[in-house]
């Protein structure tokens, strides 16, 4: 309920926060979202196809000072999305939140509107590790001309 409130950031224009919305890969077509649909601490990213439905895939970004935000599974399991220990082979896990700069994100708009998702510790960037769906969410270069590391950010009520 509520409408969405924008602020606007100098990594890039206007970022949804203050209400949960979904966010779906441009090139898979698939959202984000706790592997299997569980509510464990530790349990990967994976993608799956959206449904405006299912409140683990709503994700309510947090912000906590100098352009960077909280990625929060605010409707499921108040869980925040993390790389574990900050190590930059690691893939996005949903962990219980902590202000420590492996939980903080940095969102950035590519020159196609779409967005990248750059951990404020590793410096890599969100992207599906399959295009098919229960693919795992892992990290990789920040890159403006990569298709795989673009997401869309979608209200809620987008379907």
């Amino acid at each position: 309920t509520g409408v969405a409130i924008n602020i606007a950031t100098s990594a890039g224009p206007p970022v949804t926060t203050g209400h949960y919305v979904r966010v779906k890969s441009a090139y898979t077509r698939l959202c984000m979202q706790p592997w299997g649909q569980l509510m464990d601490p530790g349990i990967a990213l994976a993608q799956q196809s959206c449904d405006h439905r299912k409140m683990f895939q709503r994700i309510t970004f947090v912000p906590v000072g100098n352009d960077l935000y909280q990625m929060v599974f605010s409707e499921h399991s108040d869980l925040c999305i993390a790389i574990a220990g900050g190590n930059t082979s690691a893939r996005a896990d949903q962990l219980q939140c902590r202000n420590v700069m492996h939980f903080y994100w940095r969102v950035l708009q590519k020159p196609s509107g779409d967005y990248m998702f750059q951990n404020a510790d590793t410096g890599l960037c969100l992207y599906p590790s399959v295009n098919v769906p229960n693919g795992i969410i892992q990290q990789g270069n920040c890159n403006n001309g990569n298709a795989a590391n673009s997401w869309n950010i979608v209200v809620p009520r987008d379907p």
